[in-house]
């Protein structure tokens, strides 16, 4: 988990099965740094991928943003924008209020995304994360979740996430 280029033998290893503690215990006074998810095998492989989800459709969505911003002459500003409004808050404090926000308010985040994709368009740049954000946004909308939390946004992650998996079956 990280980069090996930049951390080197201290990379966060993620480690799972009968035998990971003891995987764990062999390698550490060699400077490995490994942490233990789980007894279940394939716990940890799942856990890098599950992350890359993340990672990788981050990038995805930066240099779509990014690109759009560089057509439109606000490359600098919008850069700006974004770290700033990253660095503002502690990252657990941003996923809840992406994800309890996102829960209680997909219905204006639609149109939102649609003015978003009209513009993309217009600037003939790739539209990829920014349509699969719309659709993603529009099912959470679907799911009546507004309506399940009283327009108010939970205080974690947990029931909304626990609100998806049902409505998804």
């Amino acid at each position: 988990m990280g980069t090996v280029p930049l951390n080197s033998i201290k990379v966060v290893i993620m480690a799972s099965g009968s035998h990971a503690a003891r995987f764990r215990a062999l390698m550490a006074p060699y400077g490995m740094n490994i942490q233990v998810v789980g007894d279940q095998p394939g716990a940890a492989s799942a856990m890098k991928l599950i992350r890359s989800v993340f990672m990788k459709g981050l990038a995805g969505l930066l240099l779509e943003s990014l690109e759009a911003a560089q057509r439109r002459g606000v490359l600098d500003a919008v850069a700006a924008d974004i770290a700033g409004s990253i660095d503002e808050r502690p990252f657990a404090q941003i996923i809840k209020r992406f994800v309890c926000g996102t829960a209680v308010h997909a219905g204006r985040r639609v149109h939102e995304m649609e003015d978003a994709l009209e513009l993309l368009r217009a600037t003939g740049g790739s539209t990829r994360m920014t349509r699969a954000t719309r659709a993603l946004i529009l099912e959470i909308d679907g799911m009546g979740l507004r309506d399940h939390f009283g327009g108010r946004e939970p205080d974690s992650i947990a029931p909304v996430l626990e609100a998806v998996i049902r409505a998804r079956g």
